[in-house]
C-alpha cells in the first residue's frame, strides 16, 4: 500500500542503502550493454524492425508467416508464450530476438537455423536447461538468460566462441561453470544473485573483462588471478561474505569502480584496499 498523500516519509539508512545498491547494479548493466549495442557491427539505422507482431498475440505462428523475411529485429516479449513457433526459422536474416518474459523452457531445433542471431534475450522464462538449439548460434555476441532456472552450462556453450555480453544473474548456479573460461572475448558477464560460493582461479583467463558482477552470492574469497584482467573497469563483489581481497587487487590499473557494499571487512581491510586502489572509486 502506498503512502497518503501529504504525509512525508524518510526511508531508514538500512533501506536507503538497499535502494541504493540495487540502483547501481541496474544502471551498470543498463550502461554495459549500451556500450555493447553502440559498438555493434552493423549501423542501427540500416536494420528493419519486424513491425506490428503483437497484433498476432493470439497466433504468433501466423503473425510470423506474415512478416518481412528481410526484418532484424524481433520482439517477441511478455506474450505469455509457451513455446516459440518453428517457423522463427523463415526470419533467415534476424540479427536480434527479444523472448523475455514468456513462459518458455524449451526452444525448438529450427532456431539454430538463424545463423545470422547476434543478440538474443531470454530472461524471465521458465528455463531450466539451456536449449541446445541455442550452443548452435555462433555469431551470438549477447546472451540474456538472467531470471530463469539454471543450474549448469553444456559443454557445447564453449561453441559461442563470439559471446561479448552474457547475463546470467538471478539464477540457480552453485557453482561457476568452466565453460565460460574457454569464451576468450568475453566483455560483459553478471553472474549476481545466484548461490556460488568459489570463484575458480581460471577466471584469470578472461582477460578480455571489463565488468565482472558476482554480487549476492555466497563468495568468502576471490583468487590471487583475479589481477590478471587487466581491462576490468567495473568489479561487483557487493552482497558476499567476504573478509579480505587479495593483494593482486592492486595490479588492476584500468579498474574504475569497486563495490564492496554488504560485505565482512574490517575497517583495517577497508584502509587497506583504498591504499591499494588509489586510482578507483572504492563503495562498502
Amino acid at each position: 500500500m502506498g503512502r497518503p498523500l501529504g504525509i512525508s516519509y524518510v526511508p531508514s539508512p538500512q533501506q536507503m542503502n538497499k535502494e541504493k545498491t540495487y540502483f547501481i547494479f541496474s544502471s551498470l548493466l543498463v550502461i554495459g550493454l549500451f556500450i555493447y549495442f553502440s559498438l555493434r557491427p552493423f549501423p542501427p539505422a540500416l536494420e528493419k524492425n519486424c513491425q506490428n507482431i503483437k497484433t498476432y498475440s493470439k497466433n504468433i505462428e501466423r503473425g510470423i508467416e506474415k512478416l518481412d523475411i528481410d526484418c532484424n529485429i524481433l520482439d517477441l516479449s511478455a506474450l505469455g508464450l509457451e513455446k516459440l513457433p518453428t517457423n522463427i526459422e523463415r526470419l533467415h536474416k534476424l540479427k536480434t530476438l527479444f523472448l523475455s518474459h514468456n513462459k518458455l523452457a524449451r526452444l525448438p531445433p529450427e532456431l539454430a537455423k538463424l545463423k545470422t542471431l547476434e543478440i538474443l534475450f531470454l530472461d524471465s522464462n521458465d528455463f531450466t536447461a539451456l536449449p541446445h538449439a541455442l550452443t548452435q548460434l555462433a555469431n551470438l555476441r549477447s546472451l540474456a538468460i538472467d531470471s530463469n532456472q539454471l543450474s549448469y552450462l553444456p559443454k557445447e556453450f564453449t561453441y559461442l566462441s563470439n559471446l561479448q555480453v552474457l547475463d546470467l544473474h538471478r539464477n540457480k548456479f552453485e557453482e561457476f561453470p568452466s565453460v565460460l573460461f574457454g569464451l576468450a572475448d568475453l566483455s560483459y558477464l553478471y553472474f549476481g544473485d545466484n548461490e556460488l560460493t568459489s570463484i575458480p582461479p581460471e577466471i584469470g583467463k578472461l582477460t578480455k573483462l571489463k565488468v565482472l558482477d558476482v554480487s549476492n552470492n555466497r563468495l568468502s574469497q576471490i583468487p590471487p588471478e583475479i589481477g590478471n584482467l587487466q581491462e576490468l573497469r567495473s568489479l561487483i563483489l557487493a552482497l558476499n561474505k567476504l573478509t579480505r581481497l587479495p593483494s593482486e587487487i592492486s595490479r588492476l590499473a584500468n579498474l574504475e569502480t569497486l563495490f564492496l557494499i554488504k560485505n565482512d571487512f574490517s575497517q583495517k581491510e577497508k584502509e587497506k584496499i583504498k591504499h591499494e586502489l588509489t586510482h578507483t572509486t572504492v563503495l562498502f
